[in-house]
């Protein structure tokens, strides 16, 4: 379905030099204007400016061993790092006086390939457990609740991203997008087929956007539409244009920046993306 948007520009921040290994997830810290990498083979955390300056966290945990793969990064109001560790099937966090990850108090719950994180203003963390099907919720105090395990209503879940009171996941194994209201526990599936749904983010005016292995589209979640605005044609003429030297392989990761800003990760090829849109 078609709607008002025009991709203005799109910038190559990183990428052809081997410095990230599979990037499979991406947050954007809004104070300092800087992204934060899951770089999940090079099993580090990596900072990411948008002059293209990078640089590593330290990637040792409180007990001295190492992240293995990390997978997914988000950030809290007060600086928090969050992440969903697939190596370790646990979650970590650290603040910006740690010299170490710290481990996400879980009680007696344990993942099984968490895929995806998100932190509530109060603290509380989101993840997905993708090979058990489940959506997770964890207090600050570390109690811990199942939302969902029904699979009719989530099967293989991955991306999520916390829009108000929503959340927003990829239902991957169902080609949909749901949104779970974390209040009252309802489920409701979106009207929209995705073949193949990995990420998904939203920006502070509800604009919602999904990456598939080589698609993004755009979800006005307001109307319910959906439309389809990268994928490998238009990928081939924008490489053209503004002078992008790789096609596109796996869109694995992506987050919103101001209105109109998206950026995304291309994890086969270690490249990370700013695309500029205007939608009216």
């Amino acid at each position: 379905m078609e709607t008002d948007m025009n991709v203005l520009s799109i910038t190559t921040l990183s990428g052809n030099d081997g410095f990230f290994s599979y990037p499979s997830g991406i947050c954007l810290n809004t104070q300092e204007k800087a992204l934060y990498i899951a770089d999940m083979y090079g099993s580090r955390i990596c900072r990411l400016t948008r002059n293209g300056s990078r640089s590593a966290l330290p990637n040792t945990t409180a007990d001295g061993d190492t992240l293995r793969k990390p997978l997914a990064v988000c950030i809290a109001a007060d600086q928090t790092l969050y992440i969903a560790d697939a190596g370790h099937n646990r979650l970590f966090r650290m603040g910006p006086g740690d010299p170490h990850w710290l481990p996400v108090r879980t009680g007696k719950f344990s993942f099984q390939l968490p895929g995806s994180i998100a932190v509530a203003p109060g603290g509380t963390l989101f993840a997905t457990d993708f090979l058990k099907n489940r959506l997770v919720q964890i207090t600050s105090d570390g109690e811990t609740a199942i939302l969902t395990e029904d699979e009719a209503c989530i099967l293989k879940p991955y991306g999520i991203c916390l829009y108000q009171n929503q959340l927003f996941y990829t239902d991957t194994a169902h080609m949909r997008i749901c949104a779970a209201n974390v209040k009252t526990g309802e489920i409701n599936p979106l009207p929209c087929q995705i073949e193949n749904p990995i990420a998904i983010t939203l920006d502070r005016a509800g604009n919602a956007y999904i990456s598939e292995p080589k698609r993004i589209h755009y979800l006005d979640t307001r109307k319910n539409t959906l439309h389809r605005f990268l994928d490998k044609e238009t990928w081939k003429v924008w490489m053209q244009q503004y002078g992008i030297e790789n096609h596109i392989c796996h869109i694995g990761a992506l987050c919103a920046g101001e209105i109109g800003e998206l950026f995304f990760t291309d994890t086969i090829k270690g490249c990370v993306y700013r695309m500029t849109m205007e939608i009216r």
